[in-house]
């Protein structure tokens, strides 16, 4: 840990390099020709893998959870970002003709041998790309592909007078007059025997470069140049040859540090598509025990992580967020590390930078508390959160040690952007096309940036239409779970679905998570065959909603600031006797009333011989005991509680809930024996509940043995004895079911 948070800081001291791409010599052995001024300059663009100084390892496990969208972009097409995490699909142009692209094995992601990392844009033609791509944001009618000509143009010095009407017209519309006239006096012509002397000069990825940028020149020349002909050329199909100083040791999307103030990351889907993400960092309070160790983090959010120790090191860690649960963990036992040790060799490393002795104490005990705990988290939400307000507090530190003064000092390029960099928790510009997005393979693409990105400007509407769509299939009872999941309505779901990933656009692994929600929902059963597969609709049904709402209270900033407790009262504690009711292998039916145990030897034996029962029936529960039945009272009440919360962090709880549900295959509404007018028949032996809903057949084989389904489709599993007289009943579906089935004379013997 210490070694890769001693290169973070290293970078920082380190200048930035200034070299080109590539410089044509302008004194050639053995060469005849003379070409007086014709190698002016350096290459156009001249951002390399040696600019990118500010990658930080530390950060290759953070991802978070949910980014936004970018705003609505200034005038100038920079993005004003408040604090928090934001993500994007950019527009991304190639800078380097001649070098393969992105390698896109995997579905959405570039796959490379290395991944990409930021490095600012430089070059003599590096200011006017710029303004090509920041007035690129306010234009959406001029084609990205005609801007990539454009481009190509500059970079390959071809007269752009000779391109096609539509990269002249881009010309026109994102270039100044001044900007022309400048372009116009670019143009480079090579004689052909000072081409041949140079080509053998040169060493494979410069020769490729050369001889790229030399075919785009003659193309254009001709005036008829398609994109298609300029892109063939310009960015080859493969994989580069390695080269000395490639650097396969860059993951994909490793983070880096914006001198404005924020953290990015690239992850390239092709030459033309960058994924883009960014955290500003947030504001955090650190609290600190007698010994110096970290005893607290804290957002301003209203998340903690609250640490203990003991006299070994790290004894327990606890998580605390808006209206969820407590993420606990217990006996870590971590032998404490000293955050100050290795302190002064960071310094020395730092020097200049008057960087504070807090700051750089908590930038090391954070990482060191991340990397004890990152082996004993686990994989779940919530540890991934913790892990995650750990490194956003890292980031905030970071960005406060930062003195601009400093660092601008000691890297000429930040001088200005560090200027204006913005201690944590406070808004930072973003300026899409200064950065380069930078590969660990010298063979492969420099990518330049835009702030166009595809537009998800119904995200919002849709996530609640998907949200709305999903809980309206939400059913507690089997009976209704039955007719609630039709071909149609798992059609509309999916189709919702579906127009949610569309919508977001801009951020691939969410739309990745769509994809497995899809899935999910493909899989809800319209035949409900028993408890189980009604609590597994539902849990499909509810995660789809959670998850709806948490992308609109993330994306959207739609919902309310405090969502109510997700918590439901808690079970009470069954006595040691209800215990073993609750724990008993089968149910009892010894205790059942005489009247309730005569019908349920009657309705066995006809069961026996029906078919369409499906032969003999079970029996699930029959007598319970007061406490028994209030406790599966409480549980269905706590479980229907839970699914119609808005509140998206209640998943925990539910699932528990859940698993009780599928335990004691409750189906419906127990009632409450608690209540003067309970209608509660179990504890009294006056009620059975078979194994499963054989349809109205039960009804028929009942009302010859004196039993009828007093509550219908509503709890079809349950009978009770027909009573003496059945006005007797509420009105409504109990009557209905008495006089239809009770009391029945044509019975078999």
């Amino acid at each position: 840990m210490m070694r890769r948070l001693l290169a973070v800081v290293v970078s920082l001291s380190m200048a930035a390099s200034a070299g080109a791409q590539f410089k044509i010599p302008k004194k050639l052995p053995h060469v005849p020709i003379k070409a007086p001024g014709l190698f002016r300059e350096e290459s156009p663009v001249t951002t390399k893998l040696t600019d990118a100084v500010t990658e930080i390892s530390f950060l290759d496990d953070f991802d978070p959870i949910y980014p936004r969208p970018l705003p609505a972009p200034n005038q100038n097409g920079t993005y004003s970002l408040d604090p928090g995490a934001y993500a994007y699909l950019a527009e991304s142009y190639c800078l380097r003709p001649g070098a393969y692209g992105p390698d896109n094995r995997e579905l959405g992601v570039g796959k490379n041998p290395a991944g990409y990392i930021y490095a600012p844009l430089e070059g003599p033609k590096s200011e006017l790309i710029k303004n090509i791509l920041r007035r690129s944001v306010s234009r959406p009618d001029v084609d990205q592909k005609d801007i990539q000509v454009l481009l190509w143009a500059i970079i390959a010095r071809a007269d752009l007078n000779r391109a096609s009407p539509r990269a002249q017209q881009a010309a026109e519309q994102l270039m100044t007059q001044e900007e022309r006239r400048q372009l116009d006096s670019n143009v480079l012509t090579i004689p052909a025997e000072l081409k041949k002397q140079l080509l053998k000069q040169l060493r494979p990825q410069l020769r490729a470069s050369f001889q790229a940028e030399e075919k785009m020149r003659t193309l254009f020349s001709k005036g008829n140049a398609t994109f298609a002909q300029l892109e063939k050329i310009a960015v080859p199909k493969g994989d580069p040859i390695p080269q000395p100083g490639d650097r396969s040791d860059i993951p994909r999307g490793r983070w880096s540090y914006h001198p404005a103030g924020y953290f990015v990351r690239f992850k390239p889907t092709q030459y033309s598509k960058t994924a883009v993400e960014i955290y500003v960092p947030e504001e955090f309070e650190i609290d600190r025990d007698e010994m110096g160790r970290i005893t607290a983090i804290s957002d301003f959010a209203g998340s903690r992580v609250e640490i203990k120790y003991e006299s070994s090191g790290l004894r327990s860690i606890r998580f605390l967020q808006e209206n969820r649960d407590p993420f606990v963990r217990q006996d870590i036992n971590v032998a404490s590390t000293n955050p100050l040790a290795g302190l002064e060799h960071l310094i020395a490393s730092v020097k200049g930078t008057r960087a504070s002795l807090d700051s750089m104490r908590d930038l090391t005990a954070l990482a060191s508390l991340h990397d004890s705990l990152l082996p004993l988290i686990g994989d779940s939400d919530d540890g991934r959160a913790l892990l995650n307000e750990i490194q956003m507090a890292w980031q905030s530190e970071f960005q406060r040690s930062v003195e601009v003064r400093k660092v601008a000092s000691l890297i000429p390029l930040w001088s200005e952007l560090a200027e204006t960099a913005a201690r944590g928790g406070r808004q930072v510009v973003h300026d899409p096309a200064d950065e380069v997005a930078v590969p660990g393979e010298e063979g492969r693409q420099r990518l330049g940036q835009s702030g166009r990105h595809c537009s998800g400007d119904f995200l919002c509407q849709t996530l609640g239409a998907a949200a709305g769509k999903a809980h309206e299939g939400i059913k507690p009872r089997k009976a209704d779970a039955a007719s609630a999941i039709t071909t149609a309505y798992r059609n509309q779901l999916d189709a919702l679905l579906k127009g949610v990933k569309n919508q977001l656009c801009d951020d691939p692994k969410a739309q990745r998570h769509i994809d497995s929600l899809r899935r999910r929902a493909q899989g809800l059963k319209s035949n409900i065959a028993n408890v189980a597969d009604a609590v597994n609709n539902n849990a499909v049904l509810k995660g789809i909603e959670n998850d709806m709402r948490s992308m609109m209270h993330s994306k959207c900033d739609v919902g309310p600031s405090h969502y109510p407790p997700c918590e439901v009262p808690r079970l009470a504690e069954l006595s040691e006797s209800a215990r073993k009711e609750e724990n008993r292998n089968g149910p009892d039916v010894d205790d059942l009333n005489p009247i309730t145990k005569a019908g349920l030897q009657c309705l066995t034996k006809f069961s026996k011989g029906n078919i369409v029962s499906g032969g003999p029936i079970g029996v699930r529960s029959g007598f319970r005991s007061p406490e028994y039945q209030r406790h599966l009272y409480h549980l269905f009440e706590n479980y229907v509680a839970l699914l119609n919360s808005k509140n998206p962090n209640c998943k925990h709880r539910l699932r528990q809930l859940e698993a009780e549900m599928r335990h004691h295959l409750v189906i419906g509404h127990a009632t409450n024996p608690d209540k003067s007018d309970s209608e509660s028949q179990h504890p009294k032996g006056l009620a059975i509940d078979i194994d499963d809903d054989a349809g109205d057949v039960l009804d028929t084989m009942g009302s010859c043995c004196d039993l009828f389904r007093r509550y219908g489709s509503n709890d079809p599993v349950h009978f009770e004895p027909c009573p003496a007289d059945c006005s007797d009943l509420p009105t409504g579906t109990q009557r209905q079911q008495c006089e239809a089935f009770c009391h029945q004379k044509d019975c078999p013997p």
